[in-house]
C-alpha cells in the first residue's frame, strides 16, 4: 500500500496522457530551460508524483501545502529522478505539467485529503477486509493465499475512499464470511458500484439493476434492493 500509493496516485491505474497538455511551444521552452537549469542539461519529461512537505499537515489550508514532485528528467535513467520544488519547476517551464498532476490527484482523491500512508492507517483500513496485523505489516504479497490477495486487492481499491468502484468476479477465491463481509460492505458503500460476476446469488443480493448479456443481447431487469 505505501508503494503503490506513495507518489499520490495509484501506480496500478494506467496513465492517460493529455497529447495536447503541452504546445510546440511548450515543449521548446522546456527543452531551453533544460540546457540551462536542468539536470545535465536536460528538461523535464514527466511529472510522477508529489509528496508533502508542509510543517504543519494539521493546521494548512489546502492553498498552503507545499509539495515536492518527483521528475523524470529527459534522457535519463530513472535512477536518476529528483524530488523538486514549485518554483524550480516554474524555472524549467514546467508549470503544466504541475497542474496537470494536481488535478489528477484532486480528481483521484475526489477533491477530499490524500489519507497518511501510516501503518496505523493502513491496519485500520485493511482490517475490515480480513486481513490482520500480521498479514499487514509482516508477510510479503508473494506469501499470501489467493483469498489474502483478493482481500488486499479490494482494500486497495477502497483506499482513495472513491464515489464509483468495479469489481470483476469479487467472489473469487473468498470463503464464505469474507463474500458476506463483502455483501456488507458494498450494500453500505455510499457511492455507485457495478460487478461482474457468474454468482448469480451474489449479483441478487447486493444489485439494484441486473444486465444480462444473453445470445447478443442486453437485458436490464430492475429492482428493489434486497
Amino acid at each position: 500500500m505505501q508503494a503503490r500509493f506513495r507518489r499520490g496516485l495509484d501506480e496500478e491505474t494506467p496513465i492517460v496522457r493529455n497529447e495536447k497538455l503541452l504546445s510546440k511551444k511548450d515543449e521548446e521552452d522546456m527543452r531551453l530551460s533544460g540546457i540551462r537549469h536542468g539536470k545535465r542539461g536536460k528538461g523535464v519529461e514527466a511529472l510522477l508524483g508529489r509528496i508533502e512537505v508542509t510543517d504543519d499537515k494539521t493546521k494548512a489550508k489546502e492553498k498552503d501545502r507545499e509539495y515536492l514532485y518527483e521528475v523524470k528528467w529527459k534522457e535519463l535513467s530513472p535512477a536518476e529522478n529528483s524530488y523538486e520544488s514549485v518554483s524550480r519547476l516554474k524555472q524549467l517551464k514546467a508549470l503544466k505539467l504541475v497542474q496537470d498532476l494536481d488535478d489528477r490527484i484532486w480528481t483521484a482523491w475526489a477533491g477530499s485529503q490524500q489519507r497518511p500512508l501510516t501503518d496505523r492507517e493502513i491496519l485500520s483500513h485493511l482490517e475490515p477486509f480480513g486481513l490482520d496485523e500480521d498479514v499487514v505489516c509482516s508477510r510479503k504479497i508473494s506469501m499470501l493465499s489467493s483469498g489474502q490477495k483478493c482481500k488486499l486487492a479490494l482494500g486497495a481499491a477502497f483506499w482513495t475512499r472513491p464515489h464509483v468502484v468495479c469489481l470483476d468476479e469479487p467472489t473469487n477465491y473468498l470463503d464464505t464470511e469474507t463474500v458476506e463481509l463483502l455483501k456488507r460492505a458494498i450494500r453500505t458503500f455510499r457511492g455507485g458500484c457495478a460487478a461482474v460476476s457468474h454468482s448469480e446469488k451474489f449479483v441478487e443480493e447486493v444489485c439494484d439493476e441486473i444486465w444480462t448479456v444473453d445470445e447478443g443481447r442486453l437485458k436490464v431487469d430492475r429492482k428493489a434492493k434486497k
